[in-house]
């Protein structure tokens, strides 16, 4: 199957070549590398990276061409000047992405307004070039090459979709070629008549786009499968491509050939990748027409489901762009749109690291502060919540949970909700803090909890009223919501209820009465992802709680829950729910939104009490002193600085070496004060601040410290003293303060009292 809906594979290099490599990118980035064959020089091999981006139209159905002009506003910052959409239509199911006369097709109602217009009339005003992928069909999968009736018409689509395209978009200076975007792969395509059939097919399209001005470009992107998927040898398999791309480029003056790396996808390890571009570039080389370029894929597939994918991280990414980069002419992504850009993944993280590697040639290497503070609280029989500190990074830190030694998810935030457990039953987790170079945190210290062993479901045999009937072939009698009759993962299962929206999305409700005031602590609902009769998820799910049913307040948005990450899958049950400290409620109303033309199929609504849940979990406390101003009484020693005074809340910890430039080091100074400013009154819980001990140094804790606040700077009042904490010979020590009450104060001063000899300060950081 090729890459439609996400992800895909490709390969490496030998060890040789990647110490030459990695030689070449520390030592001088003013030094070339000749390719491994061939005579042509290639740039330093820092130099090595994207020219531009797949994007496939699913993600951006509901664009407005402001946000086109941001993505690709973002990937011109990332030196990227090429987007090829992957797509433009699909000719089995007679649809565009954009308005079309073609005879029998329609617009997808999906897509908003003409995103081929808003991307073009963007890359225009940006001076990027743009490929428009061709039309999709999935038979494509099944037929291959070997019906060349079928084939035939599929290619004739094709050309009608070009001429339709160019008419409606030629004078957009940035429309510069098209894609031929049925994916082959090295298994399906090695017969005679394939060749010959695909070598037709592919003349047809070529010669006509060749024949338009402007001098269009033309493109297709082959997948290599491991060749024990082709059930060959490597060597087998390499011939029989050989014979295929020989017999197709004798006749077709492809522009360019861009194969897929495949090390996303896991298809093959990274020596194999390599040996694979130095092959494909021994075969492009006899058809000097064709250039060959790599497609590096910028994701990792996250196991047990193949189809998940989250970002790779940069260094990984690098790495291969950099060992790829000697067999080919250019390098493009799969898929910088949908895994680096923060557009699309919500956090900057990723593009603000690739940036630092495009503009220095180097990765970051500075691994984020280990997770600390970490709260777990088991809220049912099979959820339970986490909450920690945020870690500190120079550019940003994401979070990996462990639950008894497992990775089972990943969050961008310092919290995070694991379900799917097993009742009265005691997990252990840890935290893992990384940033987007794939540098790593030491696991947070473990803390254990039990679920609860019992939950009582208030919603079982209640009524409910459903704004928006369900439809007749999927009906509802008011009961299957709550009849505790769990619905399978088959459609046709008559457990479901189904509804559809038309071409805008719809709203309905569902309010459930408990009958009486009733403790609350979870909601949820099911509902079915299913590609057969087309079942999504719901846009949005968000539940509300009343006494009455006529004041409601809100719970929040539910996330589907899932015990792994990523996506939920198709074709399976997928619980939307909260889970919650205990509220009181009679009525619990759930507002569900439908995609547009799209089917929702809902079952079992639960709302449970829990027994033996634990204690619920305290919100986490908020640091307020990152990179806040603060004076000092004595300066710090001119041999460890402090001049610009920022050591003290940057978020750095200092290691147990007194070398590390985090530490502000003072000499045989009896008493020091810090002082500083929150810039506004603040309502204060904690103060950390963190001292260096090494006897063999002559680098002691202070013998105690004393805090105060004030909240105009001139008047402090005193809150109390701590004393000399036990630590090792040689350790890293934190003196924490704890308010016996909150306090509200701008200002924070701690005055530290030492002996002789020197004392080292780092991070100062108070919470609320």
């Amino acid at each position: 199957m090729g890459r439609q809906w996400f992800a895909r594979g490709r390969r490496k290099l030998n060890s040789m070549l990647f110490i030459l490599l990695f030689a070449a990118l520390w030592s001088s980035t003013s030094s070339t590398t000749v390719a491994a064959s061939g005579d042509k020089a290639v740039k330093p091999v820092w130099d090595a990276r994207s020219i531009g981006s797949f994007i496939q139209p699913n993600i951006t159905s509901e664009w407005t061409a402001q946000d086109w002009l941001e993505e690709l506003s973002i990937l011109k910052e990332a030196g990227n000047r090429l987007v090829i959409i992957q797509w433009t239509g699909d000719s089995k199911k007679k649809e565009t992405i954009y308005p079309t006369a073609l005879a029998g097709f329609k617009q997808d109602a999906k897509y908003k307004g003409d995103p081929l217009e808003f991307a073009l009339q963007a890359a225009d005003s940006l001076g990027l070039e743009v490929w428009l992928g061709l039309n999709e069909n999935q038979d494509w999968y099944k037929y291959h090459a070997d019906q060349q009736v079928w084939l035939h018409q599929l290619f004739t689509y094709g050309l009608k979709f070009v001429d339709e395209l160019q008419a409606r978009y030629a004078e957009h200076p940035s429309l510069k070629g098209y894609y031929l975007n049925n994916e082959m792969e090295n298994c399906s395509y090695q017969g005679k008549a394939s060749i010959r059939n695909l070598a037709a097919e592919f003349k047809r399209i070529v010669d006509h786009v060749h024949a338009l001005p402007g001098n269009m470009k033309t493109s297709t992107a082959p997948a290599l499968w491991p060749e024990s998927w082709c059930t060959q040898s490597p060597a087998q398999n390499q011939r029989a491509w050989k014979q295929t791309w020989d017999g197709i480029l004798q006749q077709v003056a492809l522009d360019y050939l861009i194969v897929q790396d495949g090390l996303g996808g896991g298809y093959r390890s990274k020596e194999a990748t390599i040996q694979w571009y130095a092959f494909m570039k021994s075969v492009t080389d006899r058809h000097p027409m064709t250039k060959l370029w790599a497609d590096v894929e910028t994701f990792r597939s996250v196991n047990p489901e193949p189809w998940f994918a989250e970002p790779m991280p940069i260094r990984e990414v690098v790495q291969h762009m950099q060992r790829i980069k000697p067999y080919v002419d250019e390098l493009i992504t799969f898929s910088y749109d949908h895994y680096q850009s923060p557009k699309i993944v919500g956090v900057s993280y990723y593009h603000e690291t690739y940036l630092q590697y495009v503009r220095t040639g180097r990765v970051d290497s500075e691994a984020p502060a280990v997770p600390s503070g970490l709260q777990v609280a088991a809220w049912g029989t099979d959820k339970v919540k986490l909450v920690w500190q945020p870690s500190s990074d120079n550019i940003g830190a994401m979070y990996y949970v462990y639950r008894d030694g497992v990775k089972i998810g990943k969050s961008y935030v310092p919290q995070y909700q694991d379900s799917g457990l097993i009742p009265n039953t005691t997990y252990r987790y840890r935290i893992e803090a990384a940033d987007a170079a794939g540098n790593r945190s030491r696991l947070s210290d473990p803390i254990s909890i039990a679920t609860s062993y019992q939950a009582t479901d208030w919603a079982l045999g209640k009524s409910y009223v459903v704004s928006m009937p369900a439809n007749s072939a999927y009906p509802d009698r008011e009961s299957k919501l709550t009849d505790g009759n769990a619905a399978s993962n088959e459609p046709l299962d008559p457990a479901w209820q189904g509804r559809k929206a038309g071409r805008m999305p719809e709203t309905y409700t569902v309010i459930l009465d408990l009958e009486k005031i009733r403790p609350v602590e979870g909601v949820s609902l099911q509902f079915l992802t299913h590609g057969a009769v087309g079942a999504v998820l719901p846009g949005t799910v968000e539940y509300w709680i009343s006494d009455d049913n006529i004041n409601y307040r809100s719970l929040g948005q539910a996330p589907y829950r899932s015990a792994k990450y990523g996506e939920p899958a198709v074709n399976r049950q997928v619980q939307f729910g909260l889970v919650f400290p205990q509220a009181q409620a009679r009525y619990v109303k759930a507002v569900i939104t439908i995609k547009p033309e799209s089917w929702v199929f809902m079952d079992e609504f639960h709302v449970d009490h829990y027994k033996g849940a634990g204690v619920p979990i305290k919100e986490p406390l908020e640091r307020v002193s990152l990179h806040k101003p603060y004076t000092v009484s004595h300066a710090a020693a001119s041999s460890y600085p402090d001049q610009r005074r920022v050591k003290l809340t940057d978020g750095k910890l200092g290691s147990v070496e007194y070398t590390d430039s985090a530490w502000q080091g003072r000499a045989d100074i009896a008493k020091y004060s810090v002082t500083l400013d929150l810039l506004r009154p603040v309502m204060l819980r904690r103060l950390d601040a963190s001292f260096l001990r090494d006897e063999g140094a002559a680098i002691r804790l202070p013998e105690y410290i004393t805090v105060r606040t004030s909240t105009d700077g001139q008047r402090f009042t005193t809150r109390g003293t701590l004393n000399k904490v036990p630590a090792n010979h040689k350790s890293r020590q934190a003196y924490i303060f704890k308010l016996t009450s909150t306090v509200k104060a701008r200002y924070v001063q701690v005055e530290i009292i030492t002996s002789s000899g020197w004392s080292f300060m780092d991070e100062m950081t108070v919470y609320r």
